[in-house]
């Protein structure tokens, strides 16, 4: 039998930087690298500035060229709020329980 997968994972070592500053209310976030953040064209959950003060769990739902696409409704996930992010804030693919 075929082991399951992960159906909506962004992808494995998916990890970049913002190549645009982003504010609360942004709906998308543009990326340097789309390298690895290819699995279901782009949806899965991320981290936005790991360990600082404007941490941000965030749910992408699409992705085109190097833009996530992030409903403002799937920002601030897993009990925080939607932050503005800076220019080269880290983006990383993850899994949350």
């Amino acid at each position: 039998m075929a082991a399951d997968y992960l159906k909506y994972a962004i992808g494995n070592a998916a990890s970049t930087t913002l190549s645009v500053a982003q504010s609360n209310s942004d709906t998308s976030a543009t990326i340097t690298s789309d390298t690895n953040f290819a699995a279901k064209s782009g949806e899965g959950m991320v981290i936005i500035d790991e360990d600082q003060d404007t941490e941000e769990y965030a749910y992408a739902t699409s992705k085109t060229s190097n833009t996530l696409a992030i409903p403002l409704v799937n920002r601030g996930l897993e009990g925080g709020s939607a932050q503005a992010h800076a220019i080269n804030a880290g983006v990383k693919g993850i899994l949350t329980a």
